[in-house]
């Protein structure tokens, strides 16, 4: 678990990141909220089966929805305990944000309930994961298994488009691979996601009504207004949350592009004015 500290406290801030990531690809985006929200924590985690928190388990069971929220669940515990009297602000990417609204509504039902005051969702919607699921699937299959260089995985995640920033790619790319000497020296991903691709449609099942129906708050940022569910469309003409279009042609719009992720207007609103918002919270 990463925090980056700024005194005195105010509110914290979970950062929860996609399927085959670590805590650490939030770092550019932390260094901006950390800067633009005085008296904010952010604080970053490596979800199981992630980065360093692998356990000795497959992978297909790791990542399962019944494994992951607990976990989740306790993480929001450890840091009321830690930094008690203090709002909890979540904000997760593609898996990372099913989970932090489903984090949040299990947060209500807590006795007492968890303090959680906001909800930010980064290209984590239902329809558009369960259409593009296969296309997923068969993208993480293709990909280089093993790199003989860090400089060699870099530079294939710009070739391919799965990054388009260079500086993103130098400080993440690395954080997602380990070092394996068997004969040869090589760099391989930490996380193949692939393995657990059964796992994929729970995470997102039911989440856009979900996020919806959560009584506070709420914050949505995506690459493209076509990466809205009907849900999603129908529920922003209502007014029930906000929406943030940050133009951008791939999945890491957090990674290529921090700066306006961390300093789009709706979003620091929805971070550092929550009384502000509360009109827009949803019963």
């Amino acid at each position: 678990m990463q925090f980056a500290r700024v005194d005195p406290f105010s509110h914290e801030v979970l950062c929860l990141h996609g399927a085959g990531d670590v805590g650490l690809v939030w770092a550019q985006v932390a260094r901006k909220l950390r800067d633009g929200l005085k008296g904010h924590v952010i604080i970053s985690v490596d979800l199981r089966g992630h980065g360093g928190a692998l356990v000795d388990e497959r992978l297909d069971e790791s990542l399962r929805l019944q494994r992951l929220l607990p976990d989740v669940m306790s993480i929001l515990r450890c840091i009321e305990e830690r930094l008690p009297e203090k709002g909890l602000i979540l904000c997760g990417h593609s898996m990372g944000g099913a989970l932090a609204a489903r984090a949040a509504a299990e947060a209500f039902k807590s006795k007492p309930p968890l303090p959680v005051r906001a909800v930010v969702l980064l290209e984590a919607v239902e329809g558009t994961a369960a259409e593009t699921i296969p296309r997923s699937i068969a993208w993480m299959q293709a990909r280089p298994r093993n790199f003989k260089s860090l400089e060699d995985a870099i530079s294939w995640s710009l070739s391919s488009g799965m990054l388009t920033d260079p500086q993103a790619a130098k400080e993440n790319i690395p954080l997602r691979l380990h070092c394996e000497a068997d004969g040869e020296l090589l760099w391989s991903w930490i996380t193949d996601v692939s393995k657990a691709s059964g796992c994929w449609p729970e995470w997102f099942d039911g989440v856009s009504s979900l996020f919806v129906s959560l009584p506070v708050p709420k914050l949505l940022l995506v690459g493209s207004v076509d990466r809205m569910d009907a849900a999603l469309e129908a529920a922003h003409m209502q007014g029930r949350f906000r929406l943030e279009v940050i133009p951008h042609p791939g999945h890491y719009i957090h990674e290529d592009r921090a700066d306006e992720v961390a300093e789009a207007p709706d979003a620091a609103s929805c971070y550092a004015c929550l009384p502000k918002l509360c009109w827009e919270s949803c019963n």
